[in-house]
């Protein structure tokens, strides 16, 4: 999960980091304070601590969503590679195809 955040706030879009059941979340919120205002969700740090520490998961969803609702809808070019090394992945990703493809028609 905290690769998952990282990579998603790399890429400039907005997170909500919810710890209040254990896990990742509340491992990674205790570590990483500094999250908190990096999240680029549109709400203050100390209203993102409060949601990370919540149990309430009505409340949860509601203020998520109506959070995302007061987002603007922004979609933006991503060079190759990101912050993870996407691009192994996907030579990684197409040599497995086209392995298996090869493997369908019979050659090698």
């Amino acid at each position: 999960m905290p690769q998952e955040l990282e990579e998603a706030l790399c890429r400039g879009k907005p997170g909500f980091l919810i710890g209040g059941f254990g896990g990742a979340g509340a491992g990674y919120a205790n570590e990483r304070d500094e999250v908190f205002t990096r999240l680029r969700n549109g709400l203050p740090a100390s209203e993102n601590r409060a949601l990370a520490a919540s149990t309430d998961v009505d409340e949860l969803v509601r203020r998520i969503i109506s959070q995302v609702q007061l987002l603007p809808l922004i979609r933006e070019n991503v060079k190759e590679g990101g912050c993870f090394e996407s691009s192994l992945w996907m030579e990684a990703a197409f040599e497995g195809r086209s392995r298996r493809r090869s493997l369908r028609n019979g050659t090698t």
